[in-house]
């Protein structure tokens, strides 16, 4: 398959989920910048670019031809293949988490059938983006998982899941072809509530960076309630990934400096929250 037609197919504009979780797990679990710069977390950011993305959305954009899906399993190896000799330097718990996200892709990924008959179906299998984070905190060398970050994380996801089913969703009440009550509505609001809960959930650890970016989801998820009978929420859906790539260059910065720049990371947040 030609290199361009398979960037098409890894939707690029949808890297950000899988890189940006990867290098929010860096600086999370990383005690000195040293654990995040360097080559081998560097080559890794390119797998989280095109192979891990060709496995997450290539199946489905092929379509069912055999043809193309054996072309596509050949490319996903080509690209693969060179990261192999990394797994021997990158600990038992982090490669064990590339196994399962490998695993998680093609069953509950996004190229995972079934996944566009129900919204929470959609929202479960945008579960697969934890991975790429937490394999980017084993990787950084962090220690006991934060139950507060990972559970934020776990409601972004789904979250963000539930949002992007809103197009399909009111297009397809409107021509009954899916059969559910679920309502768009109600959809876009609970993924407002989930957005705001997971935003609390992390402030304490991130502070008022994690606080900006749930105000962007919010106003980007309250905007699209007014446009749900109209059935014009799809360009506001598609604003997600580029909502998300602030979000992810706004914490990575600020969190960054503070963690690695001004010494006790936890001492500064813990302040500026009670301060606030």
């Amino acid at each position: 398959m030609p290199f361009k037609k398979l960037l098409v197919v890894s939707r690029p504009e949808r890297w950000v989920y899988t890189l940006g979780a990867y290098a929010l797990g860096l600086v999370a679990g990383a005690s000195e910048s040293g654990q995040v710069l360097n080559l081998r977390n560097f080559l890794w950011a390119l797998f989280w670019l095109l192979p891990a993305n060709l496995l997450l959305y290539g199946l489905a954009e092929t379509g069912r031809e055999r043809s193309g899906r054996n072309d596509l399993w050949r490319d996903i190896g080509t690209y693969t293949l060179p990261f192999f000799p990394l797994l021997f330097v990158s600990g038992r718990a982090a490669v064990l988490t590339i196994y399962v996200f490998v695993i998680t892709a093609i069953v509950l990924g996004p190229s995972g059938r079934g996944t566009k008959k129900s919204p929470f179906l959609v929202a479960v299998s945008s579960l697969v983006y934890l991975l790429p984070g937490l394999f980017g905190y084993l990787l950084a060398g962090g220690g006991d998982l934060l139950t507060a970050l990972f559970g934020a994380a776990t409601l972004w996801a789904f979250a963000i899941g539930l949002f992007e089913s809103v197009p399909s969703l009111s297009s397809a009440r409107k021509k009954r072809w899916l059969k559910t009550d679920v309502s768009p509505y109600a959809v876009t609001i609970l993924s407002i509530i989930l957005i705001v809960a997971a935003a609390e959930l992390a402030k304490p650890t991130l502070g008022w960076t994690v606080i900006a970016a749930g105000d962007l989801y919010t106003v980007l998820m309250v905007t699209a309630l007014f446009f749900i009978a109209q059935r014009r929420a799809g360009p506001l859906v598609r604003l997600l990934p580029l909502a998300t790539v602030f979000v992810v260059i706004i914490i990575l910065v600020v969190v960054g400096e503070h963690r690695f720049g001004d010494g006790d990371f936890d001492f500064y947040l813990t302040q500026e929250i009670i301060q606030r």
